[in-house]
């Protein structure tokens, strides 16, 4: 079926023999005979082509013409009249009004059927056309690429909507115009040479490839793009139509990578599926050693050792073949070969990726040659250290039998003096002292009241205590050094020394001026908080002392209670410090090593927070700090920090926490002593004042109005003594004491 063909025609009776041949030639024929019928025809389906009599009945035929192309579908269907071949005017008229064509009467019907065959012919192709360039345009005006077409002498025939965007020039302002419009000056002279020889009949030599150049905005400035030119012909002449993308952000994308991989540490080298090397750093070159302009393009194989050829060949054809891969997205230990064949281990991270369906691949490369070797080193190390250990490990195990077996000889040692201390009252000491009644032990002696034979006087005796993990030097030492701190000290409230020396036994002992009365700390117990006034006179006392030591460079370490002995009326009494036993002559930092390992001199409740420090400095200020603890107790019966359960609590607690404010527990103490108080208690060592200073401080507070009375303090639980807390885990905090003196 060739179409349909609508004949309206007065002398429709005529038109048989030309019905028939239109119908033997594939067209469906309708006849009318009216310009009214025509128009219900013509509307009811529509012909391919219409052949209409200028004078119709009811109207003219080319009244009919017009008001069939009214109609936007029925502008491209031909109409061809038919009439009188001697009437010019009305041919005119016809073709002048959308008429495609005038066939004269008497027409033949063979001339009709070929002059109707051209015209569908030419209607259905320029309906084509119409359709194609509608598509064409759709298809162009869609895309997110610009598309230009243009002839041979590259003149613009088509500019589609992204390519205004890209550009900038409407499609007005460039249909017509030539391509040098949106080409950089420095790429005019060759394309108007490739326009020259395309013109010639050569050929382009960028066709069906795709190149990067740039083209020029309408603003002036360069557009990185990416072309793809195609070349096609119409009617016998050639056409081009490019392609073109903006690549400005690829651009400024591939430039910051190349900054980053430029920049690296690692070495990043990238190839092909095929292998070959494409994409080489500046890490890469100090790597390798080779430049990128020697290595790109160069087989892969070229930096790994040969026994990896045939395993890497393998693996390439797998993930070409697959997509498997057994270290792509891991990081692998490998060999690399250095362009002077010299091999050195690397630590490879492979990843892939494509473009336009093509494979790559880009290794980060890291050479670990320095971290192998240390690796080496650590290993031999470890050997030793394990060797070393299995050494130590067999002397440990003999140092720990030979410690069970000194433990089981001091605990007996321990027994037997224990025995003997008991048996000793009556014994002679180097036939100058009687032992008589035993009344103190501690943690390094037993005390005997004794008699100087010579002078028939009362003297005390410490006997020492056999040491315990202490070489006998050491506790030599320590015995020493209360003789020699204590004669240092030339003050009437310091305890004198008589005599130091050592049994025919063994025995190292002391022999000092025998003391009745009772200890403060005792006093406390007995009697409760003391008033301003008596507190006052007594830390006064214990100061004078400690300001003659610490002139004579001694630190007593251990000012407590319990070391502060009361002779006499016990309102007005005389006060002697005892125990320098532990005191750190300040001219002989070696000697505090002396003590234990790991373990505190002195009584921790009673300590400045510095000395709870490993390797803190120890000063004078030290005992200023616990004469204010001292103080504290006197005039509340509490301790400023309250003793914990243990040791470690009572240690954490002192380098923690905050005294208890003296107005806490007593709210109407006098000013003067509370910031005293504060002071001494300071963790700011350039707070407290000196032993001479503290010393006229408390005398003016023992004068002044009202120093008679107790300060009225809060009701709490029974005072903890401090010598309660943890007594076996320093030293001569756990001795007991007695009315008279140890």
């Amino acid at each position: 079926m060739h179409g349909t063909i609508l004949i309206a025609d007065s002398h429709a009776g005529e038109l048989g023999e030309l019905r028939s041949l239109l119908r033997e030639n594939g067209y469906t024929v309708e006849v009318v005979s009216t310009g009214k019928d025509a128009l219900l025809a013509f509307a009811d389906r529509r012909p391919d082509a219409v052949l209409v009599d200028v004078a119709l009945a009811d109207m003219d035929g080319v009244e009919l013409c017009d008001r069939v192309k009214q109609a936007d579908e029925a502008r491209d269907v031909p109409v061809l009249f038919l009439g009188a071949g001697d009437d010019i005017q009305q041919r005119i008229d016809a073709l002048d009004r959308g008429g495609i064509d005038f066939i004269p009467r008497p027409f033949a019907a063979a001339e009709v059927l070929a002059r109707v065959k051209r015209q569908v012919t030419v209607a259905n192709a320029r309906l084509a056309l119409q359709e194609s360039a509608a598509k064409f345009r759709a298809a162009t005006e869609s895309a997110i690429d610009a598309i230009v077409s243009a002839n041979a002498r590259g003149l613009i025939l088509s500019w589609n909507k992204a390519a205004v965007e890209l550009f900038g020039y409407s499609e007005e302002e460039m249909l017509g115009e030539s391509l040098t419009k949106i080409i950089p000056e420095h790429y005019r002279d060759a394309h108007n040479a490739g326009v020259e020889r395309v013109g010639s009949g050569g050929r382009a030599h960028i066709i069906g490839s795709i190149v990067e150049i740039e083209g020029l905005h309408k603003n002036g400035h360069e557009i990185p793009v990416e072309l793809s030119l195609t070349a096609w012909k119409l009617d016998g002449k050639r056409y081009f139509t490019g392609i073109l993308r903006d690549i400005a952000e690829r651009k400024e994308a591939e430039q910051r990578l190349k900054s980053v991989t430029e920049s690296a540490i690692d070495a990043i080298v990238s190839s092909d599926a095929s292998s070959t090397v494409v994409g080489w750093n500046r890490a890469a070159e100090e790597m390798f050693g080779w430049t990128a302009e020697d290595i790109v393009g160069k087989p892969l194989e070229t930096i790994i050792p040969k026994r990896f050829h045939g395993p890497h060949k393998h693996g390439m054809d797998r993930v070409t073949n697959t997509g498997d891969s057994h270290v792509i997205g891991t990081t692998v230990e490998l060999a690399a070969v250095h362009r002077d064949g010299q091999e050195f281990p690397i630590e490879l991270s492979l990843s892939t990726w494509t473009v336009a369906a093509d494979r790559y691949y880009t290794g980060i490369i890291r050479d670990i040659s320095a971290r192998k070797e240390a690796e080496d080193q650590l290993k031999e190390y470890a050997d030793q250290l394990a060797a070393q250990h299995e050494e130590l490990q067999r002397r440990h195990d003999e140092l720990e039998r030979s410690r069970h077996a000194l433990e089981a000889s001091f605990k007996q040692t321990q027994k037997l003096f224990s025995a003997m201390t008991d048996s000793m009252p009556g014994a002679i000491l180097n036939g100058k002292y009687r032992l008589e009644e035993k009344i103190a032990s501690g943690g390094f002696g037993v005390v005997y009241e004794g008699v100087q034979l010579s002078l028939e006087r009362k003297v005390a005796v410490k006997l020492l205590r056999p040491p315990s993990q202490e070489d006998e030097s050491t506790v030599l030492e320590r015995f020493r050094r209360e003789g020699v701190s204590t004669t240092r000290v030339k003050h009437p409230n310091a305890v004198s020394i008589i005599d130091l020396d050592i049994t025919a036994g063994g025995f190292p002992y002391i022999v000092m001026e025998f003391l009745e009365g009772r200890t403060l700390s005792q006093l406390i117990k007995d009697e409760g908080a003391l008033s301003i006034g008596l507190a006052s006179r007594i830390m006064a006392d214990v100061c004078g002392v400690l300001a003659s030591a610490h002139q004579a460079g001694v630190v007593h370490r251990d000012i407590k209670p319990s070391n502060i002995f009361l002779v006499g009326d016990p309102q007005q009494p005389f006060v002697k410090v005892l125990d320098f036993g532990i005191a750190k002559l300040m001219d002989e930092p070696g000697l505090s090593s002396v003590t234990r390992t790991g373990q505190f001199v002195g009584t921790p409740s009673y300590m400045a927070p510095e000395r709870l420090r490993p390797e803190a400095p120890e000063t004078e200020l030290s005992d200023i700090y616990a004469a204010g603890v001292v103080l504290y107790e006197a005039l509340t019966g509490k301790l400023p920090i309250p003793p914990r359960k243990t040791l470690v609590q009572t240690i954490q607690a002192h380098m923690n926490s905050q005294p208890i404010p003296l107005t806490n527990i007593c709210p109407e103490v006098p000013s003067e002593l509370a910031g005293l108080v504060s002071r001494l208690l300071s963790r700011d060592l350039e707070d407290r004042p000196s032993a001479s200073q503290l010393q006229a401080e408390l005398l003016e507070l023992a004068d002044a109005p009202g120093a008679g009375e107790s300060i009225p303090c809060v009701v709490t639980r029974r005072r903890v003594e401090p010598d309660e807390a943890a007594t076996e885990t320093w030293d001569d905090a756990s001795e007991t004491r007695p009315a008279a003196q140890s």
